[in-house]
């Protein structure tokens, strides 16, 4: 945990329907040894170590699979979603920058129609005039 004054755990208070209290707690930590034979481990792993190369990720995910084979991951899934567990600020930084001046307006469209597939979103930006692709609305959206 890199910042101590943070608690590893939150309190969650509601009223249920007949106005009786109900409390849960939540844990903000877990230690992801307890899931290495889960096909959640990669996704976790990814999580707890933003500092590791995707080759770096699959090369370990590669040694466990030795003992446990469902968490192995090909490189190109690995690619794909660790966009997922970075923060917004990596995740941008890698991006290209904004070269025909559409990204604003076609995140307005993309709001606009949220409840759209992404195919479709591809499909009504052309409409709009703007050459996005797939993926790149799969980022916008999130």
């Amino acid at each position: 945990m890199s910042d101590p004054a943070r608690k590893p755990t939150s309190r969650m208070t509601w009223r249920d329907w007949r106005g009786k209290e109900q409390v849960r707690t939540i844990n903000h930590l877990i230690d992801i040894r307890d899931f290495q034979d889960t096909a959640v481990y990669p996704w976790l792993l990814m999580a707890a170590n933003p500092h590791l190369s995707t080759t770096d990720i699959h090369r370990f995910l590669s040694l466990v699979a030795d003992d446990f084979p469902a968490v192995e991951r090909p490189r190109s899934w690995i690619q794909k979603r660790r966009w997922m567990t970075q923060s917004p600020d990596a995740v941008s930084q890698f991006s290209r920058p904004d070269s025909d001046g559409q990204d604003d307006r076609a995140k307005r469209i993309i709001a606009d129609h949220a409840s759209l597939s992404l195919r479709k979103l591809v499909v009504l930006l052309k409409e709009h005039g703007i050459s996005r692709g797939k993926d790149w609305c799969r980022k916008a959206r999130a």
